[in-house]
């Protein structure tokens, strides 16, 4: 139970702060992925749990990208199981994840994962999702 907590404090907070932190330490171009290693950067570099780090990865790279790192680093999880539960984490909670946007990650035509933030009528939220 208390795994299970941990777990989802730590989804949460990637949710909240993962993107805006990426953006700020690495940048991003259009039609870019960020790395497995950029990722867990910013985690450990922004105090941000490096427990759960593959929920981290799978929402911000392609599946191959996720099961490249997931064989390096053992992990067990696949990367279709967690994206779902994340999607349902956002469903439940979208108020509290922001209450006035709909956060969704994608996988784009080009096989990289993407972050669209929205708020009211369609206009960016303005903290670099979109």
């Amino acid at each position: 139970m208390l795994t299970r907590f941990l777990r989802r404090r730590a989804i949460r907070s990637y949710l909240r702060q993962l993107l805006y932190l990426l953006r700020s330490d690495h940048g991003i171009e259009t039609g870019e992925s960020y790395t497995a290693g950029q990722i867990v950067d910013t985690l450990t570099r922004h105090g941000l749990s490096v427990r759960f780090e593959y929920y981290a990865i799978a929402m911000f790279v392609s599946e191959e990208a996720y099961e490249a790192a997931r064989q390096q680093r053992g992990w067990a999880g696949d990367y279709n199981s967690l994206r779902k539960e994340i999607a349902s984490m956002i469903a439940a909670n979208r108020a509290q994840v922001h209450p006035t946007a709909a956060f969704s990650t994608y996988t784009g035509s080009n096989g990289t994962s993407a972050h669209e933030c929205q708020g009211h009528h369609g206009h960016d939220c303005g903290h670099g999702g979109g």
